[in-house]
């Protein structure tokens, strides 16, 4: 058996080259996790113009305040109601066009609170919206470009000619409406779960 003997020198010296060793594997490691952890995070998450599946449009995301969204998008072309099978919300509405014949760009959903505007439930994504997914997922997009991006839906259905699929993008429902096999409108949400309508369960 070789026993190698170190001066005290020679050991300070191994010492080093270790410590060096170690610090740019840690370094490496770093690095890839780094990149890792942004696979699906777009940089321009928060642009005008970009859709986050199950997060956000134009940098407003769900959860957010009707203060934080006035900011970002400015006033609404409208307000209203809104009532769901499970939940009643208070609307903004982003339209073009007239108001004889507006057409809709963006709808901020918030969660009707009993005198006041609770956090964005929803948002949905009308036939005037020009913005895409990272994957280019937009308004006029075929189903099977769709598909080819997220694979098949959790939930599909039909009802008046109109195809709604729902996936489970980002822990929460992305729901993507087709005629003709084209994107029609868009839907994500809800920020607070509905158990009834949650393809993510």
């Amino acid at each position: 058996m070789k026993i190698k003997i170190y001066t005290f020198q020679d050991r300070n010296k191994y010492s080093l080259h270790l410590f060096i060793s170690i610090a740019f594997s840690f370094f490496i490691l770093l690095s890839l996790n780094s990149c890792k952890g942004n696979v699906n995070s777009p940089s321009n998450e928060g642009n005008i113009g970009v859709i986050v599946p199950g997060v956000s449009v134009d940098g407003v995301k769900l959860g957010d305040s009707r203060q934080t969204v006035e900011a970002i998008l400015g006033k609404p072309t409208n307000v209203r109601y809104a009532d769901g099978i499970y939940r009643s919300w208070r609307l903004y509405s982003y339209d073009e066009g007239t108001r004889v014949n507006p057409y809709v760009k963006l709808q901020i959903f918030f969660i009707d609170t009993v005198n006041n505007y609770g956090p964005v439930d929803g948002i949905g994504i009308g036939d005037a919206y020009t913005g895409k997914t990272k994957e280019g997922i937009g308004i006029g997009a075929a189903l099977t470009k769709v598909h080819l991006a997220y694979g098949q839906p959790v939930v599909s259905s039909v009802s008046d000619s109109i195809l709604s699929e729902k996936y489970c993008l980002n822990q929460k429902m992305f729901e993507v409406h087709y005629e003709d096999s084209l994107i029609t409108t868009m839907w994500m949400g809800y920020y607070i779960p509905l158990p009834q309508d949650n393809p993510c369960k």
